[in-house]
């Protein structure tokens, strides 16, 4: 079987090198949902090995190759994580195209890293150029990971344990199975633990520290933190409109945020997780070619925020300039 996927990879790889992205879609979709079939098969066989890890931590390198990036390192991944962790595990990557933009827009910035999780998107930063990554996480079993992940750039980067808020204080913080959806908004999604950590406002970290990039992850919890006021020190925030934020109050942020001098340099439609073997596989570039052309994803470039307020708000990332 493995001979057959090998074989269906490389009549791919020499199409697009011969005849173009397109045209090998159009002359060979039943070839490449064949290859989609086998690469998913595959991952079944991962999923089950990471269910084999359970309570042992295992390295996972990124894929900077498949994302066409340059760069090196890995993860240590949580085995009791049903998040970030097992989608990692199975790809090397993730959110490619957001990944992808954030690379090329932190090279000689200093970063505050809100939400870093394991330490997917510091560890991006840094091979992208940042001069220094400021990392926040608030929690505890999550923060041992990211500080061990984040040890051999440690002259670059400062770790917090604590959560960013509207005030400085304690804040309550309710947990899923998904560790990288912890959250201080009560979803759905069933809760596998509460916390109770330190929080700091976004003024009282920006008196501490010098950045001038912002990079956020906080489920939902980015009106409360950003229409508070931001930073006259930060120029660009990178960031994703959650559905959890509801309709209007996504609407009052994006207005506050034109208000205060920002623009969608990108506006990003993420790739589906289920497209992901794509990208393994033909790479970020070629992969974005094809699924595009179907509406799976889009990337917009120089948006007023006022304009995306008014369309149909679909989960995006947004990167943000001030001028």
């Amino acid at each position: 079987m493995m001979d057959i996927f090998h074989k269906s990879k490389e009549r791919l790889q020499k199409s697009i090198k011969e005849i173009g992205v397109k045209e090998t879609f159009k002359k060979g979709l039943s070839g490449l949902l064949f290859e989609l079939l086998l690469q998913e098969m595959s991952n079944r066989r991962l999923d089950k090995s990471f269910r084999k890890c359970y309570y042992s931590p295992f390295f996972r390198e990124i894929d900077f190759h498949a994302l066409n990036l340059e760069g090196s390192g890995g993860l240590w991944l949580n085995p009791l994580d049903e998040g970030f962790s097992k989608e990692f595990f199975l790809y090397g990557f993730r959110e490619p195209l957001n990944t992808y933009f954030i690379y090329h827009n932190v090279r000689g910035h200093k970063v505050l890293d809100i939400g870093s999780n394991l330490g997917y998107f510091p560890i991006i930063e840094l091979n992208a150029g940042a001069k220094q990554v400021i990392a926040m996480e608030p929690v505890p079993m999550t923060f041992r990971f990211l500080k061990r992940n984040l040890a051999p750039y440690n002259s670059k980067v400062v770790i917090i344990n604590a959560a960013i808020s509207n005030r400085n204080g304690n804040l309550e913080l309710f947990i899923p199975r998904k560790f990288n959806l912890a959250s201080a908004i009560h979803t759905t999604d069933s809760i596998f633990k509460r916390i109770q950590c330190p929080a700091y406002s976004l003024s009282t970290i920006a008196e501490q520290y010098d950045f001038d990039t912002l990079r956020m992850d906080i489920e939902g919890f980015e009106y409360e933190v950003l229409i508070e006021g931001i930073p006259e020190n930060i120029k660009y925030i990178f960031m994703e409109l959650h559905d959890s934020l509801g309709l209007k109050k996504t609407q009052r942020l994006l207005l506050f945020l034109e208000k205060q001098g920002f623009i969608a340099k990108y506006s990003i439609r993420e790739i589906p997780l289920k497209f992901y073997p794509f990208i393994k596989n033909l790479n970020l570039q070629n992969a974005f070619s094809i699924l595009r052309t179907f509406n799976q994803t889009t990337v917009e470039s120089n948006i007023m925020l006022s304009e995306i307020a008014q369309m149909q708000l679909h989960l995006r990332h947004l990167i943000l300039e001030r001028i």
